[in-house]
């Protein structure tokens, strides 16, 4: 399917959570038709990161445009993808996607014409290759070209991986659920992959187009799961944004050591001083101790001889 309406509700579960969670859903849930995969989103943004700021900073409209992959691995040029225009109003998400490969999608989102794109890099599935032509493709396609021309500078910037587990509801196809563990980013062209999550917590997803069945109400509740605004990108973004700013901490403090001046001359007439002062002290005490000795008759410390010296 090419185009998507539905609720999408995330959950970040704690360990503890996940095992209650898939004991207590035992007997609703089957796998889905692509029970396990691993997914690479690879998200587009400007210059500055409009879309991810916008989005972080809330409101009742966002976007985000992203190049998603199955299977582990760096994509190849041949690797089919999907195009994703991803949008968020009023609590509703709408999602709208062709299939091309790698290869397609970066001349596409480069500035190349799609048909141009796709028949240059063709899918070796046949089948796929024909339905990227089709109408509803097209359509598709030329709504990502409007957000590749409308925003200037739309680029690659973050990668985003995550092994995800699919359900659907026994009884509900429509209604699905996914896991996401093993979440990681890094910053597009970085060689430096972070993991987002410290404690191996899941991001539990639930897609329905109507209201939840009981059994999964109380599953949650049971759990003690709330719903939370857990965007993967948006959280990536924080951590990368966090982590250039603590960098660039510690370059300033480097700057300033370095800069910090010599100690002044009068700190340095003043060292000295005390040093003069300290060895006249022991001068005047050696002095006093030899008159002493020399008022009781003994000679002076200079003039003693061991008294060894006379033997």
């Amino acid at each position: 399917m090419d185009t998507f309406e539905r609720k999408e509700t995330k959950y970040l579960l704690t360990p503890m959570q996940y095992i209650q969670f898939r004991a207590l859903a035992e007997g609703y849930l089957v796998p889905a038709e692509y029970p396990e995969s691993d997914v690479t989103s690879i998200y587009y943004d400007t210059p500055d990161d409009l879309l991810i700021n916008r989005s972080i900073a809330g409101g009742k409209y966002k976007e985000k445009l992203r190049v998603r992959s199955y299977g582990s691995g760096e994509t190849a040029p041949e690797t089919p993808v999907f195009i994703e225009i991803k949008k968020k109003f009023k609590g509703t998400t709408y999602k709208r996607r062709v299939n091309c490969t790698r290869a397609a999608a970066d001349a596409f989102l480069g500035g190349m014409d799609y048909e141009r794109a796709i028949d240059a890099w063709p899918l070796a599935d046949a089948q796929a290759q024909e339905a990227a032509h089709n109408r509803i493709a097209l359509q598709i396609a030329g709504e990502i070209a409007w957000m590749r021309d409308h925003y200037d500078g739309l680029a690659p910037r973050m990668d985003v991986r995550t092994h995800r587990l699919s359900f659907v509801d026994a009884n509900d196809p429509e209604l699905r659920i996914t896991f996401d563990a093993d979440v990681s980013w890094r910053q597009t062209g970085s060689a430096h992959e972070h993991d987002l999550f410290t404690h191996d917590e899941r991001i539990l997803e639930v897609k329905c187009a109507q209201a939840y069945p009981m059994w999964l109400v109380a599953v949650l509740n049971e759990c003690g799961a709330r719903p939370q605004s857990v965007s993967k990108y948006g959280r990536a973004y924080q951590a990368a944004m966090a982590s250039a700013q603590t960098a660039a901490l510690a370059a300033a403090r480097q700057r300033q050591a370095a800069a910090a001046p010599e100690p002044r001359r009068e700190t340095v007439a003043r060292h000295a001083r005390r040093s003069g002062l300290a060895a006249f002290a022991s001068r005047v005490v050696a002095q006093l101790a030899g008159a002493g000795d020399a008022a009781r008759g003994f000679p002076a410390a200079s003039s003693r001889k061991p008294a060894h010296a006379n033997r």
